[in-house]
């Protein structure tokens, strides 16, 4: 897939009416003509409180304060904007949907004006901006069951493994088999949360098998996989 898709996938950004458990703002500035993300918005700011479905959602770690796009000479845009603040200013049937689908669309227009604009210093987003990384990135996250090393990711990026490691740990902020083990660990937490299998968590999460699987697990959870299947995600 795409740079995002997957990780909007992934992700399922909601709307809130709970400030407290907000992952970040989506801040309307009208007079800016201009859309921010922030972790924290001020009582006097157009704005809506954004969640993920999961707890350990990629985007819920890469978005970070201040990434920002404006609509001032984007007509498209701007009738996205002009259409969510007249749902926002009204309660008129249907419109806890629209706003969700509306928020969704604006979003990944600003993650692809983030992305495009190279906005993002470290982190993810700065991963997917790069365009070497990005291939790795991208592959690693639609296919985490092919069992990823660092030597085939750095493959992949067409990249030596000691530029590949050290482009990575740069950019990202964290080395890349990290990221690898990070990856699987939750790609298998998931899973499970779904109801998988521990052996077909393992499969589709990319390790050699259960056992390998289990002693991961113990290793970052401190207990065993059947621990979170079929049960809420913890941390």
């Amino acid at each position: 897939m795409d740079r995002l898709t997957t990780l909007l996938r992934l992700s399922l950004p909601l709307i809130t009416h709970d400030p407290a458990k907000a992952a970040g703002f989506l801040i309307l500035d009208h007079h800016a003509k201009t859309i921010y993300w922030r972790q924290r918005a001020r009582p006097d700011e157009q704005s809506l409180a954004i969640l993920f479905q999961h707890p350990h959602a990629p985007l819920a770690y890469a978005l970070t304060d201040n990434l920002r796009m404006s609509w001032a000479e984007n007509p498209d845009l701007s009738a996205l904007v002009g259409l969510l603040s007249t749902e926002l200013n009204s309660s008129r049937c249907g419109g806890g949907m629209m706003l969700q689908h509306l928020t969704e669309v604006i979003l990944i227009q600003l993650l692809r004006t983030v992305l495009e604009q190279q906005q993002a210093p470290d982190g993810l987003l700065a991963g997917l901006a790069h365009p070497q990384i990005a291939r790795a990135l991208v592959a690693l996250h639609d296919h985490p069951e092919q069992g990823w090393t660092v030597e085939r990711l750095a493959d992949h990026a067409a990249m030596s493994r000691s530029s590949f490691i050290e482009h990575f740990r740069r950019v990202i902020g964290e080395p890349p088999g990290s990221y690898i083990a990070h990856w699987k660990l939750h790609t298998a937490q998931r899973l499970l949360n779904q109801g998988s299998s521990v052996a077909a968590a393992a499969r589709h999460a990319g390790y050699s098998g259960p056992t390998a699987l289990t002693r991961a697990y113990r290793q970052h959870f401190g207990c065993a996989p059947k621990h979170h299947k079929a049960q809420p995600v913890l941390a």
